[in-house]
């Protein structure tokens, strides 16, 4: 569970109309890291699951991290598509997860979940 965010891009903290990406709180010891970031997506890892070992074999509670890193950035940017390129749960070493923050043709043909905006950017 998620129960405090800290902003954690250089991007967020130079250009507000970004989204911003968080570490969840030291409880859940999860930290998510920026491995790229660019224009058009960020990239972001981890190397632990809050739900441990309990998430093998169940990808489908990666679907909570594919929401809240999708509300955050449809809320602010109006769309992003998430592609969870590596999970835990699908015997990974780590997670690695694509916020892709524009529909470009590499967000196109990815794998992944959409997001909108209900009423457009900045809701």
């Amino acid at each position: 569970m998620i129960t405090g965010l800290r902003c954690r891009s250089s991007a967020c903290r130079a250009n507000r109309s970004r989204p911003c990406w968080w570490t969840s709180s030291a409880a859940s010891r999860v930290i998510f890291f920026i491995v790229e970031e660019s224009e058009d997506k960020i990239v972001l890892g981890n190397r632990a699951c809050p739900f441990a070992e309990k998430v093998i074999g169940r990808p489908s509670m990666c679907m909570m991290t594919s929401n809240v890193f999708g509300q955050i950035a449809a809320r602010n940017l109006g769309y992003a598509k998430i592609e969870l390129q590596e999970t835990i749960a699908r015997g990974d070493a780590g997670c690695r997860v694509v916020v892709h923050l524009q529909e470009t043709p590499e967000a196109a043909r990815a794998e992944g979940r959409e997001y909108f905006s209900p009423t457009g950017a900045n809701a």
